[in-house]
Parts: structure tokens; C-alpha cells; sequence
């Protein structure tokens, strides 16, 4: 099943450019120095398994480490996210024109809402850490489950921002493209550039409309999630 909606995907995705297609959670020498799609066939799969309708298949074209075509696709609506590097960020539905998104204009953490994502892999209440300080200092916290559409819903100004811990950069890239062509920003918890080449392992996401960046690294910087550090 899953070759088959991949050998699908890169028919569609090489007749756009042509470049070998990737899943996401393959390594592979693309990481460091070949051009090449990378595909997540669905963002949110435990949302999916247990019934919630809130996931998403992503692909980004990925060329020297960089995601520099990305698109988002929500698998329960119509319509989809897209980027590419210098040409902004957009929503589309069908039959309906291209909508640029853009994020918000809040300023402090105070004022914002933040979504954020638990390491798959640790099961502990520790896990829950950054949540639990974040929350002190934001309007609202929440859990949703799927990183590509948090990462696309601070891209349209519908939350602020986003945090995460031990995520594949492969697989957010192209949340990340969209985030940052819409006027935010994505770095680790340490407030450092990241990127898709890194996929060979996983890092800290903290991810804004930009105004906020600096009091989220800030909580992020000194706390550890479980046992994965920041």
C-alpha cells in the first residue's frame, strides 16, 4: 500500500522537476549534497489510527539542505498549503484563486497561543516539561498532533507559534517553508538555523511569527523534555 501511494506521489511530483523522491524517514545521501523530493506520506498518523480526522501527507523539494518548494495537504479538507523560496506562502481550495497567508502581528507570549508536539519515542511525564513551563507564560497551550499543519496554522496567523521535541527535520521541511515564507521563523531550542540535512538524526523545533521567537527559545534554551535535551 504505501509503495504504491509513493510510486503515485513521484509520478506527480517528478512531472513537476525532476529529482529522485524520498520518504522522509529514509535515510539517504540526498541529506547532504543531492537534490531530491522528499515526501512524509501522513503527518499525524496517530491521529488517523485512533479516529481523529486531523493529519496531513507534506513534500518539499530539498537542494543543498534547504526545502526551497514545499506543500502541506490536510487529508480531511479541500484544499492545501504551498511555498517556494523568495515567491511567499499560499492557501488553496478548490476551484477557488490563491490566498496568500501571513502570521500574526503578536508581539508577546503573552498574548499568543502556541501548539506543540511530544517525542514519539518517550513516553514519560517528562515529556510534558516544556508544555508545562510554556504554559505559564503564554494564553494557551495546546496538543493537536500533526506538526506540518501546527507549523501551517502559525503560517496563516491562526496560532503563534509551535515547539516541538526530537523532530525529523525532513519531515517538517515543508512546514517550515511555508512558516518562513509567510514572515516567521524556525530554529532549534537553542535559536540556530535548521536544516533538512540534519534528517539523519532529529532536533528541538521552536517555531513563531517571528515576534515571539525570542521569549520561546528563552523557556526552551534551559528545559529539558524527558530525555532529550534542548
Amino acid at each position: 500500500m504505501v509503495d504504491a501511494v509513493k510510486n503515485h506521489a513521484e509520478s506527480m511530483l517528478q512531472s513537476m522537476h525532476w529529482a529522485p523522491v524520498y520518504l522522509s524517514s529514509e535515510p539517504g545521501h540526498w541529506m547532504e549534497d543531492e537534490t531530491a523530493w522528499v515526501l512524509n506520506l501522513l503527518d499525524g498518523r496517530e491521529n488517523l489510527i485512533t479516529g481523529i480526522e486531523h493529519g496531513a501527507v507534506t513534500y518539499a523539494l530539498v537542494a543543498r539542505g534547504r526545502p526551497i518548494v514545499g506543500a502541506v495537504a490536510p487529508v480531511f479538507s479541500n484544499g492545501w498549503y504551498m511555498a517556494a523560496v523568495e515567491l511567499g506562502s499560499w492557501s488553496q481550495k478548490d476551484r477557488q484563486e490563491p490566498q496568500r497567508v501571513e502570521v500574526s502581528s503578536a508581539g508577546t507570549l503573552a498574548e499568543s497561543t502556541l501548539t506543540f508536539g511530544l517525542p514519539p519515542s518517550d513516553k514519560s511525564a517528562a515529556a510534558f516539561r516544556p508544555a508545562a513551563r510554556m504554559r505559564t507564560k503564554a494564553r494557551g497551550v495546546r496538543l493537536r498532533g500533526c506538526s506540518s499543519l501546527d507549523l501551517v496554522d502559525v503560517a496563516r496567523g491562526a496560532t503563534h507559534g509551535h515547539f516541538e521535541a526530537s523532530v525529523r527535520p525532513a519531515d517538517a521541511a515543508a512546514g517550515m517553508l511555508i512558516l518562513d515564507e509567510a514572515g516567521g521563523i524556525s530554529t532549534d531550542w537553542r535559536g540556530q538555523i535548521i536544516h533538512a540535512r540534519d534528517s539523519a538524526g532529529t532536533v528541538n523545533l521552536a517555531a513563531s511569527n517571528g515576534r515571539i521567537q525570542r521569549e520561546i527559545v528563552q523557556i526552551l534554551a534551559t528545559t529539558k523534555a524527558g530525555s532529550v535535551g534542548a
